[in-house]
């Protein structure tokens, strides 16, 4: 079984590749925080207190780059094992146990994240070097704390076996019959719907419960706000597929007449609505998370440089320092929640090189049939395009309703000290949103370069003798 896992990484490099990357960033993540934080402490002569917060501080944006990662590593899972359940079939058919496929495509999983860890490890040592010397705290030289390392490089491991254990489940436990079937069965795919309905059904209840005191002057309610919130966005990425698939179905419909091209994209696009919506899913975490880090700052910024001017009167250099504050405040939490979007955007791209894969013999036949390499490009472009615009548009959707509910939270809890009511106005910033969707858009144009390119490669005839 070890042999045929590593056959299986030897031969088919480029199709984990999404996973080494999405591990590599998360883990180096990890690993930059951990050297920077250690190195500017020496040189600054920080306490531990101070040491600790900031690491935490930014730990909390390397868990959601992990959290991005964890999709893109099961949706590469899942793609990968689904393709390969005639392979799989045929083993359980000739003897082999479900323990025997676990224990293979386990394998497969572990060793694509030791690979990633490596990957993050040297990233992560770099970059933590690159920033110390940034700030000149290189000069006394770098510290490692490798105790800390080592720890990041396990939960690295572990992030990638948590990702991939659901797929190599779900391959392990299928009968050979079944396995050798291409597509999962109606009565998988209901038993899917009925319990990601249910337990997303459940946590949107118990954050309906704990959002009631938010909108009462209550000294508690950031933290109430802060329990619904975790609830909500459960709900919002278990229930993904079940609110994405109609979503995507209408855009692709309402795009279809436009073009042949565009019509060919819209229909692979919706053809497995399962890959595609949990591909979008990890964009619109990370969009919705920049969204409310953004709507949040920008309201609290207008609401302060109110306060102050009726307390102290319109005073450009403090109204001026207090913009760039909360400017500085704003870029640093895009710029590290930034690590999350190429994560997912990482994981847009790998959809598409393992679509253009499985779709070899379409394609040329499409190619036969008088379809360009330009436009087979444009198809793949265009997909792409629609899984971005989709989950950005629904990240921002989602970002606007979590800054409100914390705005609100800090208005009633606010006025819970003051004795009377306070009004903080939502605020966002249209041009950051509208850049948003454009970056994310370009990026997503730039994840299709690859794919396109993969796809026009072959000629008809070449593409059509691929078995």
């Amino acid at each position: 079984m070890f042999k045929l896992s590593l056959r299986e990484i030897r031969f088919h490099p480029s199709r984990y590749l999404a996973t080494v990357i999405a591990v590599g960033l998360s883990v180096g993540f990890l690993v930059l925080v951990s050297v920077y934080t250690a190195t500017e402490g020496a040189a600054q002569g920080m306490e531990g207190i101070a040491v600790d917060a900031t690491k935490w501080l930014l730990w909390t944006f390397a868990g959601i780059a992990a959290l991005t990662g964890i999709m893109v590593i099961s949706n590469t899972f899942t793609i990968l094992l689904t393709q390969r359940q005639r392979q799989l079939g045929l083993l359980r058919a000739i003897g082999a146990t479900t323990g025997q496929v676990l224990l293979a495509t386990g394998i497969e999983a572990l060793l694509i994240g030791l690979i990633g860890d490596l990957l993050g490890l040297v990233l992560g040592i770099s970059l933590g070097a690159a920033f110390a010397g940034f700030t000149g705290a290189l000069a006394n030289g770098l510290v490692i704390g490798w105790s800390e390392i080592y720890l990041e490089l396990f939960l690295g491991l572990l992030l990638t076996l948590i990702a991939a254990i659901a797929p190599c489940l779900r391959a392990a436990h299928v009968a050979p019959m079944a396995a050798l079937q291409v597509v999962p069965t109606a009565t998988a795919r209901k038993f899917g719907v009925i319990a990601r309905s249910i337990v997303a059904g459940l946590f949107a209840l118990v954050g309906i419960v704990m959002v009631l005191p938010v909108f009462s002057f209550n000294q508690n309610a950031l933290l109430f706000a802060v329990a619904a919130s975790f609830c909500f966005a459960v709900t919002l990425l278990v229930a993904a597929p079940l609110y994405l698939k109609p979503i995507l179905w209408l855009l692709a419909k309402l795009v279809s007449p436009l073009s042949p091209v565009v019509r060919l994209a819209a229909g692979n696009v919706i053809r497995n609505p399962r890959r595609t919506t949990a591909t979008a899913t990890a964009l619109l975490l990370a969009v919705t998370i920049i969204i409310t880090l953004q709507v949040g700052v920008t309201s609290g910024r207008e609401f302060v440089i109110e306060e102050l001017s009726k307390r102290v009167g319109s005073d450009p250099m403090l109204i001026q320092a207090i913009n760039q504050a909360f400017d500085a405040l704003l870029i640093g939490a895009t710029a590290l929640t930034a690590v999350a979007v190429l994560i997912a955007l990482v994981g847009v791209a790998n959809t598409l090189i393992l679509s253009v894969i499985e779709r070899t013999r379409e394609n040329a036949l499409l190619r036969a049939l008088g379809l360009q390499t330009g436009q087979l490009k444009k198809m793949m472009l265009i997909e792409a395009l629609l899984i971005a615009v989709v989950g950005a548009v629904v990240g921002i959707l989602a970002g606007l309703f979590f800054a409100w509910l914390g705005v609100t939270a800090i208005a009633n809890m606010l006025a819970f000290d003051l004795g009377h009511g306070i009004d903080i106005p939502l605020r966002t910033d249209w041009l950051y949103t509208v850049g948003l969707i454009a970056a994310c858009a370009l990026a997503a144009a730039l994840a299709s370069i690859i794919p396109g390119r993969r796809a026009a490669k072959a000629s008809p005839v070449e593409a059509l003798a691929v078995v």
